[in-house]
């Protein structure tokens, strides 16, 4: 059945606009969403505490990469680049905000370099829409506004990519970047394997030794500079207390979440598959999604999704390409638009349903245990929310997420911590399910400290009164 010429422009009016329209709906949500947690001062995430505190411990002692043995206990989950720039802007700024904007800043960005690659190979038009799609899934609007390394990591991994696919002779610049990245986070070395396989695969020997002298080389003689100069505990901090045992449950959720997320874009995969032949952007994808069997790692969320969806939607783009240059009002472009308006949908409808949420915990906790921290009395403070004593300007003693997993697991010893607990040194307890893991500390606190019970879970431990002396 033959279609009247004046009906199928009406019908692509319709889808592209419609398309169009709930991209500007995701974009509303993604600054309003940003913007609610940009004006606030309450921590929305451990992590930003974490952050936070190596950001402190860096400009104060220089390093954050200490002893596990001896406080303070603190692990230095991340490397330097992240907290170095909050360290740099510390007293010029606010460190909590000047955090969550670099990251946004970063997102915003990501999504921009998304575009210019993307721009490469497809058209204007869906180009954008992809790249709105990247910045506006469920997970990018989770943590892009938030104090967290990610974003900045994924930029710089793609301003790699962008440089070794664009720069001609000068591909060689991607490597100092992709050395950025891994300072940033140190699983960021996805994108740098796909241009060595890449090279490998197409037996390019010159550019494979050129990208090898400019990445491989300085990135080994910095990381055993850096290793040599702290005695070890930057390798430590970084990667051996970072090995986990494999849970499969973890694993498999974690992908389950990645292609349901990201079902429709998945769908238009399968679609243009086998249009192309085997390209970096095969590889990069490849080797991103393998990466989310990282998931397996407690605490891990949904920011690790954000790297496979950039190198998924770079993979479609490049799979588009034979069509999409010809003409944007084909039956074939129309069809993706369909698959980038469910997509859009599909991460609205998972925010809207499971991400806005409430403050855990719950905002009156968080309020009347910022009084308390200010108000303390001398003496070591442990606190769930790390970050509150960070911005308080009180130091760490204990980072209770990190160290409960490496006493679990029988690699950390809670002896002297327990020791300051006997001897009452702590002036101030903010206890919950992290520090409540930890046992010997929990009995610890119910013996030798004074309890009161906060909404939602959490109890807020101080020094019980002397006893009076007895009369003689």
């Amino acid at each position: 059945m033959k279609i009247i010429p004046g009906l199928r422009t009406l019908r692509s009016d319709f889808i592209r606009t419609a398309a169009w329209i709930l991209c500007a709906v995701a974009i509303f949500v993604f600054l309003v969403a940003s913007a609610e947690v940009l004006r606030t001062n309450a921590i929305f995430d451990y992590g930003e505490g974490v952050v936070l505190n190596l950001a402190k411990n860096l400009m104060d002692k220089g390093t954050y990469f200490f002893d596990i043995n001896h406080p303070p206990f603190i692990h230095g989950v991340y490397p330097p680049i992240f907290p170095l720039l909050i360290s740099l802007a510390w007293h010029s700024a606010p460190p909590l905000l000047f955090g969550r904007l670099l990251s946004f800043v970063a997102a915003l960005a990501s999504a921009f370099v998304l575009y210019k690659l993307l721009r490469g190979k497809i058209a204007a038009e869906p180009s954008a829409q992809l790249a709105i799609i990247f910045l506006t899934s469920w997970f990018m609007i989770s943590f892009a506004p938030i104090l967290r390394i990610d974003t900045l990591a994924v930029f710089l991994s793609l301003v790699g990519i962008y440089c070794f696919l664009n720069l001609g002779s000068r591909f060689w610049i991607s490597g100092p970047i992709f050395i950025l990245a891994f300072y940033t986070k140190q699983t960021a070395i996805i994108a740098p394997i796909a241009v060595l396989l890449c090279l490998a695969a197409g037996q390019n020997w010159k550019k494979l030794g050129v990208f090898s002298a400019s990445y491989l080389l300085p990135l080994a003689v910095s990381f055993f500079t850096i290793n040599a100069a702290t005695a070890g505990q930057f390798a430590l901090h970084l990667f051996t207390y970072n090995n986990i045992a494999l849970n499969w449950t973890h694993i498999w959720g974690g992908y389950a979440a990645f292609s349901l997320s990201c079902l429709p874009l998945f769908a238009l995969l399968v679609l243009n598959s086998g249009k192309k032949e085997l390209s970096f952007f095969h590889i990069y994808f490849f080797l991103s999604f393998l990466s989310l069997f990282s998931f397996a790692k407690p605490g891990a969320s949904s920011n690790y999704f954000i790297e496979p969806l950039a190198a998924l939607i770079l993979l479609i783009g490049y799979l588009l390409s034979a069509d999409q240059r010809s003409s944007v009002l084909g039956k074939s472009y129309l069809r993706t638009e369909i698959f980038f308006s469910a997509q859009l949908i599909l991460s609205m409808l998972v925010f809207f349903n499971f991400l806005a949420s409430p403050l855990s915990p719950p905002k009156p906790t968080q309020e009347m245990v910022i009084r308390e921290i200010n108000n303390a009395p001398p003496g070591e403070i442990l606190s769930e929310e790390i970050g509150y004593l960070v911005l308080a300007g009180k130091d760490v003693h204990l980072e209770p997420f990190q160290f409960s997993r490496l006493a679990k697991e029988g690699r950390w010893d809670d002896s002297p911590l327990i020791k300051d607990c006997e001897a009452s040194k702590f002036s101030l307890v903010w206890a919950g399910p992290r520090i409540l893991s930890l046992p010997n500390l929990a009995g610890c606190l119910n013996r030798f400290y004074a309890r009161q019970t906060l909404p939602g879970g959490y109890f807020l431990y101080t020094k019980k009164s002397a006893p009076p002396s007895a009369s003689l």
